[in-house]
């Protein structure tokens, strides 16, 4: 289980980017992969005001790099852990 802390900014839109992703054999970037999210607090239940999973778009000529946006109505809380 990967425990690196990220954060979300409570109340702003944050943009989720999955950078460089590779075929683990070849090396090789992949720009056509499909990549989603989840997002659910500490009990595992999802946190509401999107659809989960949420789809990543992959960046035009970026050598690997998806994106998505995590909107400021998501059903956060201050100071919790997700």
């Amino acid at each position: 289980m990967n425990n690196d802390v990220h954060v979300i900014y409570y109340g702003n839109d944050s943009v989720l980017e999955v950078s460089g992703l590779r075929n683990e054999i070849s090396g090789a970037f992949l720009n056509s992969a499909t990549v989603t999210v989840s997002l659910a607090d500490e009990a595992g239940t999802p946190v509401g005001g999107a659809v989960w999973p949420l789809a990543l778009s992959y960046i035009t000529d970026s050598d690997g790099v998806y994106r998505a946006t995590l909107v400021d109505t998501l059903g956060l809380l201050a100071d919790a852990r997700y």
